[in-house]
C-alpha cells in the first residue's frame, strides 16, 4: 500500500481560493492515475482564527489492476 499527501496551509482569509486550488491538486493527481484502488482517505485540519489553517488529506492506495 501506498500514501499520497495533500496539504494546504494558508491564512484563513484566503482559504476559499486555496480550498479550490486544493480540490484541483487532488482532482489532477487522481485523474493522472486511473488504475490505482484508493483504500483510505483521512483528512486532518488545525489553526483557527488567529493562526494559519492547516488540512491535511492523506490518500492511502494500491497501485495496479
Amino acid at each position: 500500500m501506498k500514501v499520497k499527501f495533500f496539504i494546504v496551509d494558508g491564512p484563513l482569509k484566503k482559504r476559499g481560493a486555496k480550498l479550490d486550488e486544493f480540490e484541483a491538486a487532488i482532482n489532477a493527481w487522481l485523474a493522472a492515475h486511473p488504475t490505482i484502488r484508493i483504500e483510505q482517505v483521512h483528512q486532518s485540519s488545525n489553526g483557527g482564527s488567529l493562526d494559519h489553517t492547516k488540512i491535511v488529506v492523506s490518500v492511502w492506495y494500491r497501485e495496479g489492476t
